[in-house]
């Protein structure tokens, strides 16, 4: 977890007034959308999964694990996503294109100023962090492969989450957040939480 993460979970603390349960899992979030029953989603999900190149067979073969989410807070059943750089790449633009030509998806932050930080930062996206979040994966055998699996499980967390909580992921964008002072990131972030809870 980096500094600005941790920063943005202690506001979310004081704000909502529980300590948060970082990186916790649940027996129905995990790192394949051909778990999820719910057909509407995972006709969504599959068709991502097909756009970002993944190989279905390696999916399959995988060994299933629970995604973790950043921050989840028991006490209004509601999970926050801290989103920074890396999370803006042109995989994720792609699967938010898709997302957004499917109709009643419930998602915690605006699509549209998502596809705008993706537009505008795709190229260092992809650059920050370590060689391996480049490197192939069994799902994902491409140039890239961590970066594109980055943005498949977002979609995942973004999809899945709603049908399970009853209430979308709430994500909180560096993009959103740098440039603004802590009384006013906490002003921000109480209004996103009266409007997504």
């Amino acid at each position: 977890m980096g500094k600005f993460e941790d920063n943005i979970i202690n506001i979310l603390e004081e704000i909502i007034g529980e300590e948060a349960i970082h990186q916790k899992t649940f027996d129905w979030l995990c790192n394949s959308h051909l778990v999820v029953e719910d057909n509407y989603t995972n006709k969504l999900l599959d068709k991502i999964f097909i756009s970002l190149g993944g190989n279905l067979e390696g999916l399959s073969k995988k060994r299933s694990t629970k995604l973790k989410v950043d921050a989840f807070f028991s006490g209004i059943n509601c999970i926050f996503e801290i989103d920074e750089l890396q999370h803006f790449t042109t995989y994720r633009l792609n699967s938010l294109n898709l997302i957004k030509e499917y109709e009643h998806m419930v998602l915690g932050f605006d699509l549209d100023n998502y596809i705008n930080y993706c537009e505008d930062n795709y190229k260092n996206a992809v650059r920050k962090g370590q060689k391996g979040y480049r490197r192939k994966t069994k799902d994902f055998p491409n140039k890239h492969g961590r970066a594109i699996q980055r943005a498949y499980f977002d979609s995942l967390r973004d999809l899945v989450v709603p049908i399970y909580l009853e209430k979308p992921v709430i994500r909180l964008s560096e993009f959103e957040l740098l440039q603004m002072d802590t009384r006013d990131i906490k002003w921000y972030i109480a209004d996103k939480i009266s409007r997504y809870i």
